[in-house]
């Protein structure tokens, strides 16, 4: 990150944050949101939450591009993901179905495509719309 703060800081901003919502930036203040790693291997209770905090912060009619580790269910998303880091304690492989995020993110925005298989990886890219 140190990297991307120096050398590319006229195109974007890079921050660290706490493990728990919210976000230092006011309420529909980004256009577009981009949340690559995000969804790596949060805690149950946070998946719904981090998904609507990325949503407050994004203006109406933006977007939401979110990477999420892939399900490993016969859903079309992906193979099982690892444990990784600190979170392996609390990780659940195979979190995020298609039906999780339709159900349950699918209230805070509109979910309009999620991509199996991205960049052929274990993850599944979720385009959404506020």
């Amino acid at each position: 990150m140190a990297w991307a703060q120096t050398n590319l800081r006229d195109i974007a901003r890079f921050d660290c944050h706490l493990p728990v919502p919210p976000l230092a930036y006011w309420d529909d203040y980004f256009d577009l949101v981009v949340a690559l790693s995000a969804f790596n291997q949060p805690a149950d209770e946070l998946e719904s939450s981090w998904f609507e905090e990325l949503v407050r912060l994004t203006r109406p009619g933006g977007h939401l591009v979110v990477a999420v580790a892939g399900s490993g269910q016969n859903d079309g998303i992906g193979s099982a993901s690892r444990p990784v880091g600190d979170w392996s304690a609390r990780y659940r492989p195979g979190h995020l179905s298609t039906d999780f995020i339709r159900r349950a993110w699918s209230k805070f925005a509109r979910i309009e495509q999620i991509i199996p298989r991205w960049m052929r990886s274990d993850r599944a890219l979720v385009i959404g719309r506020k």
